[in-house]
C-alpha cells in the first residue's frame, strides 16, 4: 500500500531487489490509496493528513516513510 505514485515508487524499490537477487513486486500486488481515495472521495481533498482527519486517525507532526506505513495500516 502506498499513498500516490505508486508505480513510481515500486520502480526504485524493484531496482533495489534486484540488486540483492531478490524478486520484483509484482504491479498487481500494488495498491495506490489515492487512488481509491479518489474514488471514495471525489472532488475532496486526499492528501494523507487530509484523509487521517477525515478517519480520526492521529495526524502526524512530521513526514517520513515510516509514520506513513503505519498511518495507511
Amino acid at each position: 500500500m502506498i499513498h500516490n505514485a505508486a508505480s513510481f515508487n515500486v520502480a526504485f524499490i524493484n531496482v533495489e531487489l534486484k540488486r540483492l537477487a531478490r524478486p520484483p513486486i509484482a504491479a498487481e500486488r500494488v495498491v495506490d490509496r489515492l487512488v481509491l481515495a479518489r474514488r471514495k472521495h471525489p472532488g475532496g481533498h486526499n492528501t494523507l493528513d487530509d484523509l487521517c482527519a477525515r478517519y480520526r486517525v492521529d495526524r502526524r507532526s512530521k513526514h517520513g516513510a515510516l509514520l506513513d506505513a503505519e498511518l495507511l495500516a
